[in-house]
């Protein structure tokens, strides 16, 4: 039940924008999971623009892991070993200093109930090395690992070096 972000009071919540409060979105193609918003890496094309969070550049917890996978499998379209699974996908990323362990609760979470979906999950932050230990201990979870390089030079864009992108694909 812990949370490593600071957790949203009742009152900071309902000030998000409708959309930014949803926390387990329905997409064509899948389930997404974005319990943790904010985001300090200021990408100007950053989808987290698109739900109303242009200002959010800490990481913040709208409600537990736990209680965030109870939500995602309770979804109406959620069926366990089928339903494609995207995680932290809008707001921020999941391997972020401080969204990582939210990350790897969650995945293990999943994995613990012994669920075969496909996860994806899509980051430019920088993997770590112990990041490959855990999860190649996910063993139920079928997870497809994205690096976002863009190769934009320009700092008002792309604050974040694309080259981290790039060096975590070698890990």
């Amino acid at each position: 039940m812990s949370t490593f972000v600071s957790l949203l009071s009742r009152e900071q919540l309902e000030r998000l924008p409708e959309r930014a409060r949803e926390v387990v979105e329905y997409r064509k193609s899948d389930l997404s999971l974005n319990h943790i918003q904010g985001c300090p890496l200021g990408c100007a094309y950053c989808i987290r623009h698109t739900y109303g969070l242009w200002d959010q550049h800490q990481p913040r917890a709208l409600m537990s892991d736990a209680d965030a996978v109870e939500q995602l499998i309770r979804h109406r379209y959620f069926q366990p070993h089928v339903t494609p699974l995207q995680i932290f996908n809008r707001a921020t990323d999941p391997f972020l200093p401080a969204v990582r362990p939210h990350t790897v609760a969650v995945l293990q979470d999943l994995d613990r109930r012994r669920l075969r979906n496909h996860v994806l999950v899509i980051t430019r932050h920088q993997m770590k090395l112990g990041d490959r230990d855990w999860l190649n201990q996910l063993t139920h979870l079928k997870i497809t690992l994205l690096f976002t390089y863009s190769g934009i030079d320009n700092k008002q864009i792309e604050p974040y070096p694309s080259h981290v992108a790039a060096e975590s694909l070698s890990r």
